[in-house]
């Protein structure tokens, strides 16, 4: 017995470690974290053409020009040219002045580099420095804007200094616009009691001050005040407006689509003697006589569904041209709508003061189902 129970201690011992055994197997776990799934958008933005404008200070000097004097004609060269741009003291030298009495045959002359054509001309200023010998007895200037040639007497320098003269030219010599700017010729005269001396130019500049129109669309998430007519008359008022649309998100749309809305606030007083009207009664009198997306002609393609002869505002809400507002091209970086009405001059005297709010809505839609 005492054997056998031996025998059952070393059995359980074995069993015990056998146990021991499998529970010390080692594990180990790792985690994938910060896993975010986030949906693409759409995000159709609206656009309004605004026209602002930049100023610009241009400092012309002559980048071209003429010597006469000395009885022989000689084009200013880049050397020439370059005595002029600074005031300093190294000068141009004319030739001898030969002359007694002012001649249109003896000049300096001098010309500018051009302004952009559609600017607007806020200020012209000449700054002219010049010497003179002692015999030059008299000196001028003649400007010129492209029709028509004017004088500006000179006061002559004291003794053999700069005279230096601040010209406006646009106050004094109507040097007003961009066109007058570019044909701009400025002519030095002047004439000596001995008939052998010359002159001496340092700086010749014309300052001009002018702004640009500057167009820039602004971006946002929908528009208002787009198309808007006060006090219209009847066959005479219009209006025409562009929206741009262009998808900011983050996944391509497969279509645009286009829908009107109107409420109508009726005229005080009522008129007497007519209904109370409803959006479609002015509606259907504003014409649409133009309308495009993306350079495709949608006025084209409506249907006049209200049978009045022509397309109009009412149309446009109406079942029958539901189908020609849908499934239009993706906006995607950019594309323009444009449209433009006409107050019809069938229009009855009981929409007097009726105000017609339209909405456009412009829906970027993902999937063609849409």
């Amino acid at each position: 017995m005492k054997q056998i129970m031996q025998g059952l201690l070393v059995i359980g011992f074995v069993l015990m470690a056998t146990g021991a055994g499998t529970l010390a197997y080692f594990s180990d776990t790792e985690t994938s974290s910060g896993n975010t799934l986030t949906a693409g958008t759409l995000d159709l933005k609206t656009g309004i053409l605004t026209l602002g404008s930049t100023a610009y200070t241009a400092n012309l000097t002559p980048n071209a020009g003429n010597d006469t004097t000395g009885q022989s004609l000689q084009a200013l060269t880049s050397v020439d040219l370059a005595k002029l741009a600074t005031s300093n003291d190294i000068r141009y030298n004319t030739n001898k002045w030969e002359q007694y009495v002012y001649n249109d045959t003896e000049y300096l002359e001098f010309q500018f580099p051009d302004i952009p054509s559609g600017a607007t001309v806020n200020s012209a200023v000449l700054k002219f420095e010049w010497q003179r010998q002692a015999s030059i007895s008299g000196a001028r200037l003649k400007i010129y804007d492209g029709s028509t040639w004017q004088i500006h007497t000179l006061s002559l320098p004291s003794g053999i200094t700069d005279q230096n003269d601040t010209i406006d030219l646009k106050s004094l010599y109507g040097i007003d616009t961009a066109s007058k700017v570019n044909a701009l010729k400025i002519w030095f005269q002047a004439i000596d009691g001995t008939g052998n001396l010359l002159t001496k130019h340092n700086w010749v500049q014309v300052d001009i001050g002018y702004t640009v129109p500057t167009p820039t669309t602004v971006w946002s998430d929908g528009v208002s005040s787009t198309w808007t007519m006060s006090n219209m008359i009847p066959g005479v008022s219009t209006v025409s407006k562009t929206v741009s649309l262009k998808n900011n998100g983050s996944i391509n749309e497969d279509h645009v689509e286009i829908s009107f809305s109107h409420t109508l606030a009726e005229g005080t007083p009522l008129e007497f003697g007519y209904p109370v009207s409803v959006p479609g009664d002015m509606a259907r009198y504003i014409e649409i006589t133009s309308m495009t997306y993306g350079g495709t002609d949608l006025k084209a393609v409506l249907t006049n569904a209200n049978g009045n002869g022509w397309k109009d505002l009412e149309d446009v809400t109406l079942p029958a041209n539901a189908a020609v507002l849908d499934d239009l091209s993706p906006a995607g970086g950019g594309t323009d709508f444009t449209m433009s009405l006409l107050f019809r001059g069938e229009a009855p005297n009981d929409l007097q003061g009726d105000s017609l709010t339209t909405t456009v809505s412009f829906t970027s839609n993902q999937h063609t189902s849409q």
